[in-house]
């Protein structure tokens, strides 16, 4: 074990190392704020044998978990390279900048560039997990070739995702016949306000490609809205998509979104609900398995110019005529 703190009122991580330990770099429980910067967590590993080869193990080792009632603030961290997560983050508000979260997984090849093609019985690795009551943000955070995914977020209140990449996410499973199916997918957002992925000053927005199976998995109560991001290349056989939204409870607007060569569905795939929009404005959707953009419940209201070509079953399909 590297670092636990247990505090009654805040805690200040700042220049901190935890590497390199079997079960855990650093665990932190508090009441107040969190606040972590331009620190390491990184290389946590450890397995115990159930066998003579050890073909057979259990893994352990996380980077960081945080939990407080209070704000958590991530700055400027890394925590790559652990078996089971890199970071854990729960609390009221939860902000995390300028961080990499990679390379998390016990059976990734761990080439320092990308993961290899192995077979995973049992995948463990993930990126960034963020569990908040209130909001969340992102901002230039990368959490990519992570064995199930990269990031997972869960927010009572609002999510923001600005100028982050959550790519090469997948492990393999293989099967008797000697097919295989592809674990892994880039990002994962539930909440219960609006949901907003967009880019920065410079333009520079989100991308989500090369994961196992979904680039981006959005789910709110209120309105998404994606803006200058990608998502190409995700997916195997089975039905992914490159990005998959759910809104239940607003309208969804998709800017200048690139979705193409995903494998399995759709390029975009949106369900919403009776009385709301789609906006897509711009945007690509190109060489996917079935359609560009799949629009369910929702009517469709497209805007400037859009590219399809190439999708398998057609360019896009929408059936807002079934509601009442």
């Amino acid at each position: 074990t590297g670092l636990l703190v247990n505090a009654s009122g805040y805690v200040d991580i700042y220049k901190t190392e935890a590497k390199e330990n079997r079960l855990i770099g650093a665990t932190i429980t508090a009441v107040g704020d969190v606040f972590v910067a331009d620190s390491n967590f990184s290389d946590n590993r450890g397995i115990t044998c159930n066998d003579d080869t050890c073909e057979d193990y259990n893994a352990y080792g996380y980077g960081l978990n945080v939990s407080t009632a209070g704000n958590i603030f991530v700055s400027g961290t890394t925590a790559n390279n652990n078996y089971l997560f890199g970071a854990t983050l729960s609390g009221a508000n939860v902000a995390v900048t300028n961080s990499t979260f990679n390379f998390n997984g016990s059976c990734i090849e761990r080439a320092g560039v990308e993961s290899l093609i192995v077979e995973c019985i049992d995948p463990t690795g993930q990126g960034l997990i963020g569990n908040s009551s209130g909001n969340t943000s992102l901002v230039n955070v990368t959490a990519s070739n992570n064995e199930l995914f990269g990031a997972k977020v869960q927010a009572g209140g609002n999510v923001t995702v600005t100028a982050s990449v959550f790519s090469g996410n997948k492990s393999y499973t293989y099967f008797d016949d000697g097919d295989f199916d592809t674990n892994g997918y880039g990002l994962q957002v539930v909440a219960t306000g609006a949901i907003l992925l967009n880019a920065d000053a410079n333009g520079v927005g989100n991308t989500a490609s090369d994961n196992g199976e979904d680039g981006a998995i959005l789910i709110g109560q209120s309105t998404v809205t994606v803006s200058d991001s990608i998502f190409n290349n995700n997916g195997h056989s089975g039905g992914n998509n490159g990005l998959s939204v759910t809104a239940t409870g607003g309208d969804v607007t998709l800017n200048n979104v690139t979705a193409s060569n995903n494998h399995g569905q759709d390029g975009v795939n949106v369900t919403g609900a009776c009385t709301y929009n789609v906006f897509v404005n711009g945007g690509t959707f190109a060489n996917n398995d079935r359609y560009g953009l799949k629009i369910k419940l929702s009517t469709l209201v497209l805007d400037g110019t859009q590219t399809f070509a190439n999708n398998v079953i057609g360019n896009f399909f929408t059936n807002s005529n079934t509601c009442p």
